[in-house]
């Protein structure tokens, strides 16, 4: 399934929650004129500049070889492989990962909760 369409729809979104923002409107205007909760408005402001461009999910899945870094899993039809970022937001080839939902979850688990041990399981993860 191609999703191009969907993504190019949610990225305008985004923009247009930053743009409202900074033009002074509040949190509850904003989410009123986008039919969402104010609490979905501000997790799309904070991941406003988190898009990535398809062709470059594309190219990480090609360089991953569709499988998960941890697990080898592959994808499954409803539990798509997800793009991780190591640091930051850099959408480089030497700050992506390529994992499963499980392993993504437990990545975030780590982040938050021990950053040796994260540090420790992205280098593991990384060609």
């Amino acid at each position: 399934m191609d999703n191009t369409e969907y993504l190019k729809k949610r990225a305008a979104r985004y923009e247009r929650v930053v743009l409202l923002r900074e033009s002074g409107m509040k949190w509850k205007d904003i989410a009123k004129d986008l039919g969402v909760s104010v609490a979905r408005v501000q997790v799309m402001y904070i991941y406003s500049d988190n898009y990535m461009p398809n062709s470059m999910r594309e190219f990480v899945r090609d360089y991953y070889e569709n499988k998960c870094v941890f697990c080898s899993t592959r994808h499954i039809s409803g539990a798509p492989l997800h793009v991780h970022h190591k640091k930051g937001k850099e959408h480089e080839l030497k700050n992506l990962l390529l994992v499963c939902h499980i392993c993504h979850s437990f990545l975030h688990k780590l982040k938050h909760h021990d950053n040796e041990a994260y540090d420790f399981f992205i280098d593991k993860g990384s060609k």
